[in-house]
């Protein structure tokens, strides 16, 4: 966000101020909405292999160091008015006033992090995913000048970019950002579809250092992301000025900035540029549309990535208005096939000004411009895979299998001559076959069931064969022959989890069961039925009651499919159902401690859970600290949870090492957060040590002279005890001490004999010393 623009700052604009909590009181337990990760091919976004184009808008009041729950449920609805699916904002306050993200440099704000939290709820709900900077180049909220004034080692902006205590401060934030787990949702951040991108930074410039640092920053962080988070593309959040041989400020490389050495890094996903022409040579529309040209035409041509206009603005009451040149804009982006933008600013409508780039509803000129931008961004669209939905309506352009849903259904049964139930499924012709493991089930009754289905229609009485699992009843095969007629049944042994299968072979219809690895008949019918249902079915077999149902690893043919999956109530339920899209849980796995010995570690963990998976890959990732974890130690296949260790050597003396645990199954990775530890150093050493002193009848009055030293460097605790002739302590005194020796000197006053004087002196890796001594009178 350019310093030029105009801030209120007023806290009366930000709508109150408090302490925050936030339980889940709002939409807690709603249908989750994403269930894949946006990726990139060549030049593309993609979602699920389909080509992924959208439409967004930056929303900094989200996050600001005042945050309102009424702000974000006001901007959500106002973005999906809009038909806006992406915004972008920051977490990056830092050491400022309020509700901070980084109370101090590398630290998280919980308050702050739980309202993110909550954005990252909501925006889900309204089918909105996310962009988030993690620094700011300017200082509205602490930013690089943060890292910078509470760093020892620096003194200007751009020693942010080169300063080891602030380059590991942002390191440590970041791991710490990425590694969160949603206090509302229950998922890491790293773990969450709804994050569309991470950026490194907004707008960072080098303006003193130049090209260099802010490129080997920009190399190190991306690398960095990458190596904490697998799933998330990630941009520079640069406002992309250029670096050519040129007169003009913003091609010339003057800022440190060089948009495509910059997004030539492996590790950048997406080129990033924002576009305010009175901040450009020329103030002009003509100016803006270059400035498009040249960065997507760079972006495609040169560095063959995604390109997205981060930010962009034009001033509400000039000339040409605001409407006709954001349309002019939109034109050239979708021209040149951008993946997407994202104006400055949406705000809540009673918000005071706070900023001439503001975006309200009462600007239906321009709201309809982004309105249509939107609409021409989705037609583009390939399918996508969401997930969730109810009623009927279709919610996956593609198969069930690949899924992983939780099914609700109500009504009093599946039998005799009329269903009630909930029913997800698909259209298919010919041959078909549904797999699924129902691996949870509500006990609602004993013969709630919950299993696959091929239907002739959604008639209540249709004819229909079905494979289910019950809570008490084990497996069954049932099946109604013809519309309107009686079910019938045959049964065999199982509960959950089973893995259960349904094939159509022209119209023989055969239900099995899993044993053992191995597939078992449970019965088989004749269904002549053209074009039918086939999916998954839910009833609680308790009238008023839902029950709910986890089905996992779907897979299926899909070749005979005719139409995209939709789920809706089945017959008069008073419940109604649903089905929502679960995350693929994953492990999750704890570092513990090391134990050092000599220039060896053994490093241990706690794998706590394998998320559903039979067995998990699991290791750990080590190194100096600061270093970013290079060391990687050998792997081992854990089928249980429990704990684990490897042995790392080589450790060089005194120094500080830091290690993760690692756990990787088919459905996910873990990372747990670092645990640190010092190589083994040798002890301290005691050079000097001399007492003097003299003894009457009223006391004694001793001198203690001393000096040490620490072959690493981190002398910690010198005591100095006198000991009378049982070994008592009759008097000690204690200095703290630093660096690698130090010298100094006691005086004590006794009341009675003093024999011996003992010097314990200790380092910061808890390396200890003794040197005890007789007195001399």
């Amino acid at each position: 966000m350019p310093t030029r623009r105009s801030y209120l700052q007023g806290v009366a604009a930000l709508g109150g101020i408090g302490s925050l909590s936030y339980v889940a009181d709002r939409g807690s337990g709603a249908t989750k909405t994403f269930s894949s990760f946006v990726d990139r091919d060549g030049t593309q976004f993609t979602l699920d292999g389909a080509p992924f184009y959208f439409n967004g808008a930056n929303a900094p009041w989200l996050t600001h160091t005042y945050p309102s729950k009424d702000t974000v449920d006001a901007v959500m609805a106002f973005a999906n008015d809009l038909d806006i699916d992406v915004l972008r904002t920051g977490i990056h306050s830092v050491d400022v006033g309020g509700v901070v993200h980084s109370p101090e440099p590398g630290e998280l704000g919980e308050e702050a992090f739980q309202h993110v939290d909550y954005i990252l709820q909501q925006a889900e709900q309204h089918g909105i995913r996310m962009v988030f900077s993690l620094v700011d180049n300017w200082d509205y909220y602490g930013g690089m000048a943060a890292y910078v004034s509470n760093s020892p080692t620096a003194s200007q902006h751009d020693d942010f970019y080169t300063d080891a205590q602030c380059r590991e401060w942002y390191r440590t934030y970041v791991e710490k950002v990425l590694t969160r787990k949603n206090t509302l949702t229950g998922r890491v951040y790293r773990d969450d579809p709804t994050v569309l991108m991470w950026e490194l930074a907004n707008e960072a410039e080098a303006k003193q250092a130049g090209i260099d640092p802010l490129q080997s920053w920009t190399e190190e962080m991306a690398a960095h992301f990458k190596s904490l988070d697998g799933n998330h593309l990630v941009s520079t959040g640069s406002g992309g000025n250029f670096n050519r041989d040129s007169n003009v400020w913003e091609y010339s490389g003057g800022n440190g900035v060089d948009f495509v050495q910059n997004h030539s890094i492996p590790e950048v996903d997406v080129c990033s540029f924002h576009l305010y022409p009175e901040w450009l040579n020329e103030n002009t529309n003509a100016y803006g549309k270059q400035w498009i040209r040249d960065h997507v035409t760079d972006a495609h041509d040169t560095i063959g990535k995604p390109v997205f206009m981060g930010e962009f603005g034009w001033a509400a009451g000039r000339s040409p208005d605001r409407a006709s040149v954001y349309s002019d804009w939109f034109g050239l982006l979708d021209e040149h096939d951008a993946a997407g933008a994202a104006t400055w600013q949406l705000v809540k409508e009673n918000r005071s000004e706070t900023s001439k780039h503001d975006i309200r509803r009462n600007d239906t000129a321009t709201t309809n411009v982004l309105d249509d931008f939107s609409a021409t961004q989705t037609a583009k669209r390939g399918s996508s895979s969401s997930g969730g939905g109810s009623g009927g309506t279709a919610t996956d352009t593609s198969s069930l299998a690949g899924e992983r849903l939780d099914v609700t259904g109500a009504g009093a049964d599946i039998w005799n001559q009329y269903d009630e139930f909930h029913y997800a499924h698909e259209r298919v012709s010919g041959d078909a076959t549904l797999a699924a493991n129902v691996t949870a089930q509500d006990d609602t009754h004993w013969w709630a069931k919950a299993g696959l289905m091929v239907r002739g229609s959604t008639a209540p009485d249709a004819a229909h064969a079905m494979i289910v699992v019950t809570p008490d009843n084990g497996v069954a095969f049932q099946y109604r022959t013809d519309a309107g007629g009686w079910s019938s049944s045959t049964g065999a042994s199982g509960s959950v989890p089973q893995r259960l299968k349904l094939e159509r072979r022209g119209d023989t219809v055969t239900g099995y069961a899993e044993r053992n690895g191995s597939w078992t008949e449970v019965g088989s019918a004749t269904i002549p039925v053209t074009e039918p249902h086939l999916g998954l079915a839910v009833t609680s077999h308790r009238a008023g009651t839902a029950s709910t149902a986890r089905f996992e690893n779907i897979t299926g043919q899909t070749d005979s499919r005719l139409s995209a999956w939709t789920n809706e109530d089945v017959g008069s339920v008073d419940v109604a159902g649903s089905v929502s899209s679960v995350d693929a849980a994953g492990p999750t796995v704890e570092a513990g401690n090391a134990t050092v010995d000599d220039t060896s570690a053994t490093l241990t963990g706690d794998l706590s859970a394998l998320g559903g998976a039979d067995s998990a890959t699991v290791y750990f990732e080590w190194g100096p600290v600061g270093d970013g974890f290079p060391n990687v130690t050998a792997t081992r296949a854990l089928d249980a949870t429990g704990s684990f260790n490897e042995t790392v050597s080589g450790l060089a003396t005194g120094t500080r090492y830091e290690f993760r645990a690692v756990a990787e199954t088919a459905a996910g990775s873990d990372r747990s957060a670092a645990t640190q530890f010092q190589a083994a150093t040798s002890p301290p050493v005691v050079d000097d040590l001399v007492a003097a002193g003299y003894e009457s009848s009223s006391g004694g009055q001793y001198w203690v002279s001393w000096s040490v030293t620490d072959p690493s460097g981190d002398l910690s605790v010198v005591t100095v005890e006198l000991l009378d002739g049982n070994g008592s302590v009759v008097a000690d005194a204690t200095t703290q001490v630093n660096g690698a020796n130090h010298g100094g000197s006691d005086a004590f006053s006794t009341s009675g004999s003093v024999s011996q004087y003992r010097l314990t002196v200790v380092d910061a890796a808890g390396n200890e010393t003794t040197d005890t001594r007789d007195i001399t009178q």
